[in-house]
């Protein structure tokens, strides 16, 4: 009994320091981790900040309807309607406009858009490199969509009155914020005719699918 306390006490610097070594090293582990999520948190926390910095500073493209642009009746010589869309920014800092697509087209319903936009295959949009302004619309430094509408016979306007079929236009518009991220806008309008007892009267109307209507 004696001799194996004597064993005991000679180990026990030994055993002490192994067991001071393990107890540092799963100290310095729970420590390095702890560093590691406070770093990531910070990092977390500054890259929110700088987005919401960006958020607050960037450009916003918006597009809204000119409602002084609307289908006509059809008269003798007249082929088709313009319509007219204003495209602003109504951010703190200029955009640049890379690429704009749209069209007009006659719907059944809103219903039955794909939820995805489809353009006519005779449409591949335009490419462009122009500067778009911090201003309300109608102002020097924003500028407008021109569409052109659906051909109307007597009888199809007739049908847009009674509400059996819709004028709908949309588009898409690409564009650069001052920080040099790619952004996006997508609109879509649906010509609302005015309905006997109807509160709306004829006007433009933003409806669709959410990615007819989507800013990035």
């Amino acid at each position: 009994m004696l001799a194996f306390n004597d064993d005991i006490r000679k180990q026990a610097p030994q055993l002490c320091s192994e067991s001071l070594t393990q107890d540092t090293s799963l100290l310095i582990a729970l420590a390095t981790l702890a560093l590691a999520g406070i770093a990531w948190t910070q990092a977390r926390a500054a890259k929110v900040s700088a987005e919401a910095i960006m958020n607050s500073e960037r450009a916003w493209v918006i597009v809204d309807a000119d409602v002084r642009t609307k289908p006509t009746e059809p008269r003798p010589g007249k082929t088709a309607d313009f319509f007219s869309f204003f495209v602003w920014n109504a951010g703190k800092t200029p955009a640049r406009v890379t690429f704009t697509r749209s069209e007009s087209k006659v719907i059944e319903s809103i219903a039955a858009l794909p939820d995805i936009a489809v353009y006519a295959s005779g449409n591949p949009g335009t490419k462009s490199n122009s500067m778009l302004a911090p201003v309300p619309p109608t102002q020097m430094g924003s500028f407008n969509i021109i569409m052109r509408g659906p051909e109307f016979d007597r009888r199809l306007f007739d049908t847009l009155l009674n509400g059996q079929l819709f004028l709908y236009a949309h588009g898409r518009i690409k564009y650069m914020d001052t920080f040099g991220n790619p952004r996006y806008t997508t609109f879509g309008f649906c010509w609302h005719a005015p309905m006997p007892g109807d509160i709306l009267s004829g006007q433009w109307v933003r409806t669709g699918p959410q990615s007819y209507n989507e800013c990035t």
